[in-house]
């Protein structure tokens, strides 16, 4: 099923395993779940994310697919990418950017059971949640326009987490700017939490 969001984000029925919503500029947001449902308010909060994005940096981006890491074939969990001079298994990444080939489309790859894991409590709330499913959505957007649009001779994965700050902070001001005044307490806590998560080390690209 498909359909056309508006900016101020659509929600889709609940009862489709397989789902799909349109975010300006035409990026579909699929969801492809395996054995598995996901907790509620997903798709609507990366709607949310996605239409806060300015449309230059998701521009050329096709599908962002929601899926789980736990539906993967054996071989596919045992697969292996290079992430700052480090092999992370696929079974444990939070999400994936697939830049486009041959003429195909650009596309970004989410696996909510392993980013709800990390979150653990907090992820039943919607300001975590739309906070631990930004940073990595806006870590791969950061690919996505370092692919396409802004090249920089640097550290790839350093460019992307740039964007995915500077993505996540100005979301989270627009969007929960009445929380401001608690963000000096937060932030410290959060920082800890993405650490002691391994959070950062668990983004993937796959060229």
């Amino acid at each position: 099923m498909r359909s056309q969001a508006k900016r101020s984000g659509l929600v889709h029925p609940a009862s489709a395993k397989k789902r799909a919503v349109i975010v300006p500029p035409d990026v579909e947001i699929a969801e492809r779940y395996r054995d598995w449902s996901p907790p509620r308010g997903v798709s609507e909060g990366v709607t949310r994310l996605l239409d806060s994005a300015p449309e230059q940096i998701i521009w050329g981006l096709d599908t962002v697919v929601l899926t789980n890491a736990s539906g993967l074939s054996h071989s596919e969990r045992r697969r292996t990418l290079r992430s700052r001079n480090q092999n992370v298994r696929l079974s444990d990444c939070l999400g994936l950017y697939h830049r486009s080939r041959g003429g195909g489309p650009a596309s970004i790859e989410l696996f909510i059971d392993n980013i709800a894991a990390h979150g653990g409590p907090l992820f039943s709330f919607r300001v975590f949640r739309d906070m631990m499913i930004g940073e990595v959505l806006f870590h791969e957007l950061g690919h996505h326009l370092h692919s396409t649009r802004l090249r920089e001779f640097r550290e790839s994965e350093d460019v992307a987490d740039e964007w995915r700050r500077r993505l996540t902070n100005a979301y989270m001001r627009r969007r929960y700017w009445y929380l401001s005044p608690l963000a000096w307490i937060a932030s410290p806590l959060l920082r800890l939490l993405v650490r002691i998560t391994g959070l950062e080390k668990r983004f993937g690209k796959v060229k």
